[in-house]
């Protein structure tokens, strides 16, 4: 049966997971886990991507990265092929050390791309090989709980403004611990994941399911869903509830037209912290505010979904 043709474009956000080979241990020493960090450290020099976050699981590793040049596969063989040859070289093995081509996924939605941080943070909780995840140094947890300063290749930024910032984060990994919040990340496959990918030549999706919107029109198409006055999106709220289209509004600007939190802020008038809990808001939003925001998501993708869906998500692994 032919492999499914991977899917890798420009500024792609992926999920990688690749497993040993025989079920080696490759990652239950310490010093295999500084190299692999040190490798990491490599790939925005070497590829131009970012390194959002990884865990490492005894025999498989889980990855977040996105790369603006398209270029997964050629910093995958890179990776994978300079950790077998400094792990063979230690133990006098030879051969693969990886028992088949990675897995990834291509992250479209950032309620996907908010769950699979604390998903694979957790992980070693959840195999039972820590009690909690301050306690593991094979994960970027403690980049994100803030026990440790980010080394400057890593970019921690983009998920923290999803939780609201580093307290945020810290607080829903204490809820997942103590049962309070289910981590559902596969709960709409075909919406939050675009089948397996990326072999062969690169697949570009149609330019406006991908390229930034200008700011003006992200406006309106929020003042349109919401039946708004351009003026009512400058409107500060009042009360629990607030004003809902702003806060949309603010979550749009960043997702969608790829503005900063301080140049979402200066457009409506927000503080940058402001526009942080509006877009963590509107990502665990369910009602009127999660309905608008499932809109406009599915009309953003709608054509990279179509385009891509063809081949299926595979499982997850932990």
């Amino acid at each position: 049966m032919p492999r499914s043709p991977r899917i890798h474009f420009d500024g792609a956000r992926h999920h990688v997971m690749n497993r040993a080979a025989r079920r080696l241990m490759v990652f239950d020493k310490a010093e295999y886990v500084a190299y692999f960090e040190q490798l990491l450290s490599e790939l925005p020099g070497r590829f131009g991507a970012r390194v959002h976050a990884w865990a490492l699981m005894g025999n498989h590793f889980h990855l977040l990265i996105d790369v603006p040049e398209g270029r997964l596969p050629a910093l995958m063989a890179w990776l994978s092929a300079a950790l077998a040859r400094r792990v063979n070289d230690l133990n006098g093995w030879d051969g693969p050390l990886f028992r088949g081509r990675y897995r990834n996924r291509v992250v479209l939605d950032d309620a996907y791309w908010h769950d699979v941080l604390a998903y694979i943070h957790l992980n070693p909780v959840r195999a039972g090989m820590v009690d909690h995840p301050d306690d593991s140094g094979r994960t970027s947890h403690r980049f994100y709980s803030g026990q440790s300063a980010p080394p400057a290749w890593l970019t921690t930024h983009e998920l923290l403004e999803l939780y609201g910032g580093t307290i945020g984060y810290y607080e829903e990994i204490e809820q997942v611990l103590r049962g309070e919040r289910t981590l559902d990340i596969m709960a709409d496959a075909t919406l939050l994941w675009a089948g397996p990918s990326t072999r062969g030549a690169a697949l570009r999706p149609p330019a406006p399911a991908v390229s930034a919107l200008e700011p003006v029109e992200a406006l309106g198409q929020v003042a349109r869903l919401t039946a708004s006055a351009a003026e009512q999106l400058l409107v500060e709220g009042r009360g629990h509830v607030g004003n809902l289209p702003r806060t949309l509004a603010a979550w749009w600007l960043h997702r969608a037209a790829a503005q900063s939190r301080i140049q979402t802020g200066e457009r409506l008038g927000m503080t940058a912290s402001g526009v942080a809990s509006a877009v963590h808001r509107v990502v665990h939003a369910g009602g009127e505010l999660g309905a608008w925001r499932d809109r406009l998501l599915e009309e953003r993708w709608a054509p990279l979904n179509r385009e891509f869906r063809e081949g299926g998500p595979d499982d997850v692994e932990n």
